[in-house]
């Protein structure tokens, strides 16, 4: 079995299953955006950026050119075809349990996945840090910068914590 390779896992605003938006996720909610941020209509990226912002800042703006609107410009589009939604392993997730440090951070915001599908894993692995972050989309890592950090720090002593054992 794979989980007896891995020392732990973690998981980003995980597509738990594959289900269409539904009253499981909520609505796309631009909470808080800088007023630099209105007047740029001209710059191509922008709309893609606050189609899936939940906060939208200059700073964050450059995190998402740099962290995620980067790998979007470079990736084959026809080969992630070939792996869309939904996944056939995913009934594998449904039951896998996993009992090593594991770090599950949601967005309360997220629009694309929700955040209801991933606390049903909680039960399956007990060693889990599980967080819903406010103010956070999809793209919770680069909105909740200080807190992913946090919780990233926190999972790797724990790694660490349990590679000594």
């Amino acid at each position: 079995c794979m989980k007896d390779r891995i020392d732990g896992v973690m998981l980003i605003c995980p597509a738990v299953h594959y289900a269409p938006p539904s009253k499981k996720h909520p609505v796309h909610q631009l909470l808080c955006q800088s007023d630099v941020l209105q007047g740029s209509s001209d710059d191509p990226d922008m709309e893609g950026f606050l189609s899936m912002a939940v906060v939208a800042s200059p700073e964050i703006y450059e995190k998402y050119k740099q962290d995620i609107l980067s790998g979007i410009k470079i990736s084959n589009s026809d080969f992630l075809q070939l792996y869309s939604y939904p996944f056939t392993f995913e009934a594998d997730l449904q039951t896998i349990e996993f009992d090593k440090p594991s770090c599950i951070l949601t967005g309360r915001q997220d629009h694309v996945v929700g955040y209801i599908n991933a606390v049903e894993m909680l039960d399956r692995f007990p060693r889990a840090t599980f967080s819903v972050l406010d103010c956070g989309g999809h793209n919770a890592q680069i909105e909740r910068e200080s807190l992913f950090n946090e919780h990233v720090r926190d999972w790797l002593w724990r790694l660490e914590f349990a590679a000594e054992r």
